[in-house]
């Protein structure tokens, strides 16, 4: 049991390195892409060492979104982490290793080389939504042990998607708690009532 709770330690810390990588090569882009032309610092040369602009420029923004990470994204991790669904070892392993593929798929320029070698389709390098890939994981495992574990108004919050009315807003909240409760794996009976309910009541104004 504790080598098992050793391995299963190693394979989260392990997913975790490959995420932050990927999150890394994925989002570089999105911070420095902008004033790669310019180029606002010199080439530096030190006992041997040598960085280009462009290298320079790598790393400030490496640093920026570390600084990021380490203040402002505590709130972000918690939700992600417990506050969608109630995740085991396992799951968790499997949405974070996910994640981190299709954010490596898109930002391997290793990878499209190799694929165009080969004569295969090659995937584009641009950045994708980090968040879109994680909580698509996230809802895809909790549909799979039949949605009873996904917290579907922290998943959807109406507020920030619908223009809800008071009665809209109430449907919605049923909704969510119906799925929560459903009892068979996978059953939708419910959302096809409630939202039909929904309809005639005017869900999105």
């Amino acid at each position: 049991m504790i080598r098992l709770d050793g391995y299963t330690r190693l394979a989260l810390l392990g997913s975790g390195v490959l995420g932050a990588y990927s999150l890394g090569a994925n989002n570089i882009a999105n911070v420095i892409a902008v004033f790669l032309p310019s180029q606002p610092f010199p080439a530096l040369s030190w006992q041997g060492f040598e960085s280009s602009p462009t290298q320079l420029l790598l790393m400030v923004g490496g640093i920026a979104m570390a600084s990021g990470v380490l203040t402002y994204s505590r709130r972000i991790m918690e939700l992600v982490g417990s506050g969608l669904a109630n995740l085991s070892t396992l799951a968790a392993w499997i949405c974070v290793s996910t994640h981190s593929i299709v954010l490596l798929l898109f930002a391997s320029a290793s990878l499209k080389a190799w694929l165009q070698s080969k004569g295969l389709p090659s995937l584009p390098l641009v950045p994708v939504s980090s968040s879109q890939a994680i909580l698509g994981a996230i809802l895809g495992v909790g549909l799979l042990r039949g949605g009873r574990d996904i917290n579907f108004l922290n998943m959807f919050p109406p507020r920030k998607f619908f223009r809800f009315s008071d009665s809209s807003r109430r449907t919605f909240r049923l909704l969510c708690r119906k799925l929560q409760e459903s009892e068979k794996c996978g059953e939708m009976t419910y959302v096809s009532s409630y939202l039909s309910k929904s309809s005639r009541v005017g869900i999105v104004q």
